[in-house]
């Protein structure tokens, strides 16, 4: 098990390497990228345990940063329960 899918499944979000940009998928995706970042793991390994670029994670890191760093209700509820693990 990858360090993205235990963090996936201990914050209950489910299987996010799903290529789906339904509803709150992309924001918890972005929210473990973030997590695993400010771990230490590099945007490339992000991106190959994830099915992305680092490219992808790079933009997925700063958008979900930016999201709370405003205050964005969802963003900060996500970010919340990946906290407690």
């Amino acid at each position: 098990m990858t360090s993205f899918e235990k963090i996936c499944n201990d914050a209950g979000f489910g299987d996010l390497r799903v290529k789906n940009r339904k509803g709150d998928i992309p924001l918890k995706r972005q929210a473990v990228w973030c997590k695993m970042y400010m771990d230490g793991v590099r945007y490339a390994d992000i991106g190959r345990q994830s099915g992305r670029t680092h490219a992808t994670v790079l933009h997925g890191v700063r958008r979900f940063t930016d999201l709370v760093s405003i205050g964005d209700a969802k963003a900060i509820d996500i970010w919340q329960k990946i906290e407690k693990i």
